[in-house]
C-alpha cells in the first residue's frame, strides 16, 4: 500500500524594505533588472533550487517558461535547461528543468 501522500515544503521568502512593508523578490529577472546588474536573479534562484533539492527524493519538475522578457533571463534558463542533475541526486542525470519557449 503507498504511504499517504504530503503536501510539498512550500518556501517564502519575505523581506521587509526599510520603511517596514513587505518585500518579495522577483525571480523572474536577469541581470538586466538588478541594480546594478551583476545579480542575476533568475540564476541565483536556480542555483539555490539545485542545492536544495539535490539530495531530496521528492519527484519533482522545475519548468520555466519564456515571458517574452527583453533580459538576459532567456540566456539564463536556456544554460539551467542543458544541465543536468548532479551525480549522486535521486534525479542524476535527468535535465535539470524543461524550458517552455
Amino acid at each position: 500500500m503507498d504511504s499517504p501522500r504530503t503536501r510539498p515544503r512550500r518556501a517564502r521568502t519575505l523581506r521587509l524594505r526599510a520603511n517596514g512593508e513587505r518585500h518579495h523578490p522577483n525571480y523572474n529577472n536577469g541581470r538586466a533588472s538588478s541594480r546594478d546588474g551583476t545579480r542575476d536573479f533568475l540564476g541565483d534562484l536556480l542555483a539555490n533550487l539545485e542545492e536544495t533539492l539535490a539530495d531530496d527524493p521528492t519527484d519533482l519538475e522545475i519548468v520555466v517558461a519564456d515571458d517574452g522578457s527583453t533580459d538576459d533571463s532567456l540566456a539564463t534558463a536556456r544554460a539551467w535547461a542543458a544541465r543536468r542533475w548532479p551525480a549522486g541526486s535521486p534525479r542524476a542525470g535527468r535535465p535539470f528543468l524543461r524550458l517552455v519557449e
